[in-house]
């Protein structure tokens, strides 16, 4: 979804199905001695990836918006991600910022999103793809491009957030 200055577009973070992040939820979770309903359990869920965007505006100087937590209702053809709303400003944050990373690691962050959309438009066994490379690029698909800029910003050693990094002040 577009408007004139924000996207909607989504963070690939991991999820939370057998990943660091879940365990570092269930070590909370074992910590505290809590026993969570499942809407209790989603509302903490939803905290931790607030954090989890509060760290990444915080390292960029951006202004992402969590707006949901999206969960798959089976984990075996994709995983959780964020929904977000992201501005013109905040993009142009996460360029000039790969763009610094890009000299410090030795590669170009533009070789690399072109890579990865060419990653996301080519089929292989059991996968279609919906979008052409060139779809990527159209100024109604804008959230596609996005989600690639944060898929690679979370590619990037130096943004690592690692679970850990998460402070929750989470009230069941």
């Amino acid at each position: 979804m577009n408007t004139k200055n924000k996207t909607i577009t989504k963070i690939n973070f991991g999820g939370f199905y057998k990943s660091n992040h879940s365990y570092n939820i269930e070590e909370y979770v074992e910590d505290r001695e809590l026993e969570l309903s499942d809407p209790e359990h989603k509302s903490l869920l939803i905290e931790y990836c607030k954090e989890y965007i509060n760290i990444i505006n915080y390292e960029l100087n951006t202004n992402m918006q969590f707006k949901e937590l999206v969960s798959p209702k089976y984990y075996n053809f994709s995983t959780d991600y964020i929904n977000v709303e992201v501005s013109n400003k905040d993009l142009l944050l996460i360029k000039e910022f790969l763009k610094e990373e890009s000299n410090y690691l030795d590669s170009d962050y533009k070789e690399d999103l072109k890579e990865l959309i060419k990653e996301n438009t080519t089929g292989r066994a059991s996968y279609i793809p919906f979008y052409s490379y060139n779809d990527y690029f159209k100024k109604e698909n804008k959230s596609l491009l996005f989600e690639c800029y944060l898929d690679l910003l979370l590619r990037v050693k130096s943004i690592e957030i690692l679970p850990y990094d998460i402070e929750l002040n989470y009230q069941s």
